[in-house]
């Protein structure tokens, strides 16, 4: 399987540790915190 979204974070050539967090919110919504250091 071809994940284009990692595909797509890996052109940005971002400098540094990206963390991503996915949560589950009310009625089932999803949190998605995304956060460079």
């Amino acid at each position: 399987m071809n994940a284009n979204f990692f595909n797509q974070i890996a052109q940005i050539g971002i400098t540094g540790d990206l963390q991503l967090t996915i949560s589950k919110g009310i009625e089932n919504t999803l949190i998605i915190s995304i956060i460079l250091q």
